[in-house]
């Protein structure tokens, strides 16, 4: 398992999608400390400057990146031509799968760490203070529960890669699943507790209004979405026939 990881590892090297996630971690705090620089903005909380970073990530930006780094992760096999070299190992299609997930779920924390690291590293530039340590403390654990939320998600993007066999289908899924986020999103609708795309986002506010938020549902969802699609996605790859 350890080499399949490591394989994948070594060529994502050689790919675009490593800086595409730090840049995707890093793209909120720069854009935010450049109109604060621009506009003089005055002197914010780290609560209020962390929120209006983290909610565009989670609602508008994270969904399509990962969908995208799903997309590119498994979808190179096909378009490279790769995949009926690679099935023809004495490795099991599942423990392949398998390796290529948690090598999607590296990548994911990859952008989590480099976007809690950009937003303390930038409020403290423009403010040239850092947070008290019972909120960073609180800020640190659900943006893990949050990160996890989108490891029980991640399957969906897969399996629309695997069943279409490229890049584009994930991408689009993305876009429509940022679209359900935003709607979702919203006070005024109640199935959002329902809803696992939506998920990332409570656990994220969750941080901020931590009365409003009730995580049961969205829990209970997420683990149901995970269960399931998880279960189609290896019967899928197990089952595709190799191009």
């Amino acid at each position: 398992m350890l080499n399949i990881i490591y394989c994948e590892i070594l060529k994502l090297k050689k790919s675009y999608i490593i800086p595409v996630a730090v840049i995707g971690g890093m793209f909120m705090s720069i854009l935010f400390e450049l109109t604060s620089l621009v506009f003089k903005e005055s002197m914010q909380t780290f609560e209020q400057y962390s929120s209006n970073l983290e909610i565009p990530n989670i609602v508008v930006l994270y969904t399509i990146l990962f969908s995208l780094i799903a997309g590119f992760v498994f979808s190179r096999e096909f378009t490279d031509r790769t995949s009926s070299v690679i099935y023809t190992y004495p490795i099991s299609r599942i423990k392949i799968f398998i390796g290529k997930l948690i090598t999607i779920d590296m990548l994911i924390s990859l952008v989590y760490l480099v976007k809690v690291i950009s937003i303390y590293f930038s409020y403290y530039i423009l403010n040239h203070m850092l947070p008290e340590s019972t909120f960073t403390m609180n800020y640190l654990k659900y943006n893990i529960y949050s990160l996890i939320a989108q490891f029980l998600i991640i399957p969906i993007p897969i399996l629309v890669t695997n069943m279409s066999k490229n890049l584009i289908l994930p991408v689009i899924y993305g876009i429509v699943g940022t679209v359900v986020t935003m709607i979702a999103s919203g006070k005024m609708f109640q199935i959002n507790d329902y809803v696992p795309l939506v998920a990332p986002y409570k656990f994220i506010m969750k941080t901020y209004i931590p009365n409003l938020i009730d995580l049961n549902h969205s829990v209970l969802s997420g683990i149901v979405c995970f269960i399931i699609s998880m279960i189609i996605c290896i019967y899928q790859y197990n089952k595709d026939d190799i191009v």
